[in-house]
């Protein structure tokens, strides 16, 4: 039987979705999500499965709830796992409660994964306790879009959500309840590296100070505000990464980046080659990587066939140090290496008299050698479900945009285009790649590495 799981994401912060939330995210076969939910979450996603955007920002809705509702009865009766993914908590003004009904009322099975809600998280990076002993016990919150919302006037402390668009009403609302010096705190964008708090009073505020999304929180517990977190190198910088998720740039997001990873590709198994590598491994002398997609696909495909790592006796041959560090992972130091990650300098390392297997994909080039057989074990295909995203986030004006190979710039240029984001470049084959096509690449370390181009940004963005 299908299941339609309810999921928080979270306020923002990529790392706040709850661990069961990330699971099913994972598995979901249709995945129906919200305006703000941090797009990096797509990345865990099946690449198979459906992604179908439903968001609603004010004065734009590009669903009703009745088509959503609809959206996700026509997708549980299809699928064995939808996920609908919702900014911050499902039941804490998401309608989670409104869909729930919709669907167990015509006989679908729903489970309710709560997430944290951006009326306690966004506070808390900015420094605000919306609790504190002898100045607030307790806490209300409201929504900014009801102009039928009752306000209590006692000690606690008071957060709204929603409130960018109905400012002067709220204000007006708060003002018949409490002190126009009552401190207030308006937080833009909370818990991303986007985050900008202001410090005022109800009688200040004004809608210049808010950006959707936004919160504000009235009270005492303002004062005790302690800014621990809207620091760092590259805070407020925006950076695009044109591949899957990678740990790699933690760097730059603990520097105060806010980074979208929107691959422009991804990987299709070609299941006949990869059966034939297995089967035929014993024949080969030197086995060829460039890329470590190609490694990762051939360790998965030794565990399945079962061939224990012992029992390989050929060199291995690989185009650089990342795609090394693939092998390390499981015990296993590469051969061979060149200095520098240049297909043409690996080819010319090799032993033209032992007979390799060169394992790539279908952009692999062709090699024009007698002992050297091609295997293309996957395609590189264009990420056509990230089209709009990438879109939406290109319209974020990025500051930066990185690509980490040829394949990820010539497969953008079919979704997109560049403006005047700078471009950083992993190595010198994606640096000509885009320089071929009229850009300019501001930044190419010297040693081929994520780490070192995330080095390179940070020197860069210092003088930015």
């Amino acid at each position: 039987m299908a299941v339609v799981y309810l999921v928080g994401a979270g306020p923002g912060d990529l790392k706040l979705i709850t661990l069961k939330g990330l699971e099913v995210l994972k598995e979901a076969d249709c995945v129906v999500y919200d305006q703000l939910i941090n797009p990096n979450l797509l990345n865990f996603t099946k690449d198979d499965a459906k992604l179908i955007y439903v968001g609603k920002v004010a004065g734009n809705h590009s669903k009703t709830q009745e088509q959503i509702n609809k959206i996700l009865e026509d997708e549980a009766r299809k699928a064995s796992i939808v996920v609908r993914l919702k900014g911050g908590d499902p039941f804490v003004f998401g309608r989670g409660g409104e869909e729930f009904d919709y669907l167990t009322q015509r006989g679908i099975k729903v489970e309710i994964i709560p997430g944290i809600t951006s009326a306690v998280a966004a506070p808390a990076y900015a420094g605000i306790p919306v609790t504190q002993r002898g100045i607030s016990s307790h806490f209300h919150v409201y929504t900014g879009h009801s102009k039928n919302t009752k306000i209590y006037e006692d000690s606690g402390t008071t957060v709204f959500l929603m409130v960018s668009k109905n400012i002067d009403f709220v204000k007006e609302k708060l003002l018949e309840k409490f002190l126009p010096d009552t401190p207030c705190a308006v937080i833009n964008n909370g818990t991303t590296n986007l985050q900008k708090t202001y410090l005022t009073s109800i009688k200040d505020l004004n809608e210049k100070l808010f950006e959707s999304p936004s919160l504000l929180v009235v009270g005492d517990v303002v004062k005790k505000r302690k800014n621990w977190f809207e620091d760092g190198k590259l805070f407020g910088k925006k950076i695009l990464i044109t591949t899957q998720y990678s740990k790699d740039f933690e760097i730059l997001e603990k520097s105060g980046a806010q980074l979208y990873f929107v691959p422009t590709f991804y990987i299709k198994e070609n299941v006949e080659k990869l059966e034939y590598l297995a089967k035929n491994l014993g024949k080969y002398e030197t086995l060829i990587f460039t890329s470590k997609n190609g490694v990762r696909l051939f360790l998965k495909w030794l565990k399945k066939f079962r061939i224990d790592l012992r029992s390989l006796k050929a060199e291995i041959a690989v185009i650089g140090e990342k795609t090394a560090k693939e092998f390390e992972k499981v015990g296993i130091f590469a051969d061979i290496i060149p200095e520098k990650e240049l297909s043409e300098k690996l080819f010319e390392m090799i032993d033209k008299t032992k007979k390799a297997a060169y394992i790539t994909s279908n952009l692999g080039k062709d090699i024009n050698e007698e002992n050297i057989e091609k295997i293309e074990v996957y395609q590189t295909i264009e990420n056509y479900r990230m089209n709009s995203i990438l879109n939406e986030v290109l319209k974020k004006e990025m500051d930066y945009v990185v690509f980490t190979s040829p394949s990820s710039f010539l497969f953008f240029l079919k979704m997109a285009k560049l403006n005047k984001e700078k471009i950083c470049a992993i190595g010198p084959v994606t640096k000509k790649c885009i320089e071929d096509h009229g850009y300019k690449v501001e930044i190419m370390p010297q040693k081929y590495t994520y780490e070192e181009l995330c080095k390179e940004i940070l020197k860069k963005g210092d003088r930015s």
